[in-house]
């Protein structure tokens, strides 16, 4: 039991120190326009944890390169190698390719190559769905533009900065390995 109130107390001084931040202060800072609002106008801390419905995180970044090449970089270093999921089933494209790591499974439920990607994430014991989307967009100079866009459903408190966080560095890294590639002659 006092393990339990450490952590409330834990989370309670967490909130605490938040709450002096001036509201449009994540407005001004955050790059995803989620729908997580810290107000000092909470009256209990809880209320952070309710589910929201539905919150949307939406990331760009622009890579200098062709849709098709983009997508299979795309798919090769975040869906297929990243961290250390077991990749079950899948096919060139990515079409019905399912990883796993821990509780965690994603799936690629919808393929447009070179346009389009759309997987649905589950957490076992949680059973709420997350979509995400992620869309490769030529523009008139023959660049990409990524756009990834997720719908969560999840409960987690702070999710918009987690996946601030983690999605943000992985499309520098992502792109920071396309130029890479094209500058050193393997990309064309």
């Amino acid at each position: 039991m006092k393990k339990y109130l450490f952590y409330i107390f834990l989370l309670v001084n967490i909130y605490e120190s938040l709450s002096f931040v001036p509201s449009n202060f994540y407005k001004i800072t955050q790059k995803s326009k989620s729908s997580l609002n810290l107000n000092k106008n909470r009256n209990n801390l809880f209320d952070l944890c309710e589910n929201k419905n539905e919150r949307v995180f939406n990331y760009n970044i622009t890579v200098f390169n062709k849709p098709e090449i983009v997508y299979y970089e795309w798919l090769n270093f975040i869906w297929y190698n990243y961290y250390t999921f077991d990749i079950v089933e899948g096919d060139l494209y990515g079409n019905n390719s399912i990883r796993q790591f821990s509780n965690l499974n994603q799936k690629i439920i919808d393929v447009s190559y070179p346009n389009y990607i759309k997987y649905k994430e589950v957490e076992l014991f949680n059973f709420k769905y997350t979509y995400g989307e992620v869309f490769f967009n030529k523009t008139e100079t023959n660049d990409t533009i990524i756009e990834w866009k997720i719908n969560s459903n999840s409960f987690i408190p702070f999710i918009d900065i987690i996946y601030d966080k983690l999605i943000d560095s992985q499309l520098k890294y992502l792109k920071k390995i396309i130029d890479r590639k094209k500058y050193q002659g393997y990309l064309q």
